[in-house]
């Protein structure tokens, strides 16, 4: 069925982006337009940007201390938990990618000795590795004093990746910071009310979602990345993406991310760190972190100072050792025989049979 849907008129819409009363004065700049552009976009009703929770910088050690969620209740989430972990303890082994929540299905009940940290490797990570060692510029550090310093986010409209907290972000810039910076947003989803809100900043390229072509291609286009999500990640494929491509990240101190990245003066042998923390859900501390980089007040690293500084693995090393780990649980080479097939749950992911004699 076609739905049509009719304009809000303006008074109905106290949120209409008002069109600029400037548009016909030719090439005038007056001191008032602080550096924006205003194109009239008008946002719907039902465009609001979602109001998303701040949560501490210390969440994750919050969420292993805290033990009020494994008194479980008798509602379908409490019967669906008991079913998961009672799932992950019926198996071999439970390898997510990172150790944090390696940490909290433990503290959750996952019995001892089963769960094992195992890093992600994907080919797509090792093609974008090798772009970036092939490049003449891999050893060289960014140079954005006499240019903006140019900042991606790849992901998408939904909440849990934190665009929302992207767009506060960059409204609440001091508009010589913003100045300082040019953004590459890649982004699946529905972008146009965003796209709408932050038309009025001629530092900001949004466009389409993105795949691993495009990654491969992107590299010299950003010198740093944005990551913003609002909810414990586990292994996000785009944290790896960036470093994998050499890349400085800024993101949330929240879930596994805390596992890869190192901040700038906490380790002596990687002085430079390869990454900056805000706390989840806080535009304003997102903010103040790209203005840190904007006003040079922190070096970026070249990418072979990123790959030096973080824990990478290959797609062949993580073949390597998920092989050695079946061979292990199978008993393969050490005198196990004749047993019932084993499982082994990559986190969360439903168990996969193995058998002994394949």
């Amino acid at each position: 069925a076609l739905t049509v849907r009719l304009r809000t008129p303006a008074s109905a819409n106290p949120d209409i982006i008002k069109p600029d009363p400037a548009a016909a004065s030719g090439f005038d700049v007056r001191p008032s337009d602080a550096g924006e552009i205003d194109w009239g976009l008008g946002l719907w009703p039902d465009e609001k940007m979602p109001e998303l929770a701040k949560v501490p910088l210390d969440a994750n050690e919050k969420m292993l201390r805290a033990d009020h969620h494994l008194t479980v209740l008798d509602d379908t989430y409490g019967k669906r938990r008991l079913a998961g972990m009672a799932s992950l303890n019926a198996s071999d082994a439970v390898i997510p990618p990172s150790r944090f929540m390696l940490e909290v299905y433990e503290q959750m009940g996952l019995r001892a000795g089963v769960g094992r940290h195992v890093r992600l490797g994907l080919p797509h990570f090792d093609q974008i590795h090798r772009r970036a060692k092939l490049s003449p510029f891999y050893r060289v550090r960014p140079k954005t004093e006499d240019r903006p310093v140019r900042l991606a986010f790849f992901g998408t409209t939904r909440n849990n990746k934190g665009f929302a907290v992207l767009a506060d972000a960059i409204e609440m810039l001091d508009v010589a910071d913003r100045q300082r910076c040019h953004f590459l947003i890649r982004v699946a989803g529905n972008p146009w009310p965003f796209r709408k809100r932050l038309s009025r900043f001629p530092e900001v390229n949004l466009t389409g979602g993105y795949d691993p072509v495009l990654l491969y291609a992107s590299a010299p286009e950003y010198d740093a990345a944005i990551m913003a999500h609002v909810w414990f990640e586990n292994s996000p494929l785009v944290l790896l993406e960036h470093f994998h491509a050499g890349k400085f990240v800024i993101g949330p101190r929240l879930g596994g991310p805390v596992d890869w990245v190192i901040e700038p003066g906490t380790d002596a042998e990687h002085p430079l760190g390869n990454g900056l923390f805000f706390a989840g859900g806080d535009p304003a501390g997102l903010a103040a972190a790209i203005s840190r980089v904007a006003r040079g007040e922190v070096t970026l690293p070249s990418p072979e100072e990123i790959h030096r500084a973080t824990t990478l693995v290959s797609y062949p090393e993580h073949v390597r050792e998920v092989a050695d780990l079946y061979a292990d649980v199978c008993g393969i080479g050490g005198g196990a025989t004749g047993e019932p097939s084993v499982s082994v749950v990559p986190g969360l992911m439903a168990a996969t049979e193995v058998s002994k004699t394949s």
